[in-house]
């Protein structure tokens, strides 16, 4: 069988306003799983992290990345 991918987003914070902008997403929170069935069992992993970024004007979105795997 395949292995299925399922993202969860559980949480986001945003700043009220910044740089003359409402609503202004800064860190996403998720979780990522994975999981598979082979000879009846079920086998999964997930990894749980954040994905943080800084708004400015006129600059292209370049988010940084930080995880945690368990």
């Amino acid at each position: 069988m395949a292995i299925i991918y399922k993202w969860d987003i559980t949480a986001m914070n945003a700043h009220i306003q910044a740089e003359g902008q409402d609503n202004v997403i800064y860190t996403v929170h998720y979780r990522y799983t994975g999981s598979e069935e082979s000879e009846g069992v079920t086998y999964s992993s997930t990894n749980i992290g954040t994905q943080s970024s800084t708004y400015v004007e006129g600059e292209p979105f370049t988010p940084t990345r930080r995880y945690r795997s368990f």
